[in-house]
């Protein structure tokens, strides 16, 4: 669950490496506040880039494929009996932060 995009970016970036715990997790209880975490990290970087004339970018690109990929996995939760069983509830998708998918 990863693009070509994504696994370009550098390991250091925080908002990859966020991104990459989401998807790797296999508790059910610590999935859904770690794509929250992950989508706060992709808006604030987003924004970050924005601010300093950098969109687009290769990083806006992998930031945009990010979104949709957490989107996927969020949608995936209700469907999903590989995961740990537990008491989370899937919880519908926010859409992304303004401005960030429009590029």
């Amino acid at each position: 669950m990863a693009s070509s995009r994504i696994m370009a970016m550098p390991e250091h970036l925080e908002w990859k490496r966020a991104y990459m715990a989401a998807i790797l997790e296999k508790d059910r209880h610590r999935i859904l506040p770690l794509i929250d975490d992950a989508r706060a990290r992709l808006a604030a970087r987003f924004h970050e880039l924005k601010k300093k004339g950098l969109v687009p970018c290769d990083e806006v690109e992998a930031i945009h494929d990010a979104f949709y990929m957490l989107d996927a996995l969020r949608s995936s939760l209700a469907y999903r009996d590989d995961l740990t069983k537990g008491g989370s509830a899937v919880l519908p998708v926010d859409p992304p932060p303004s401005g960030i998918l429009e590029e």
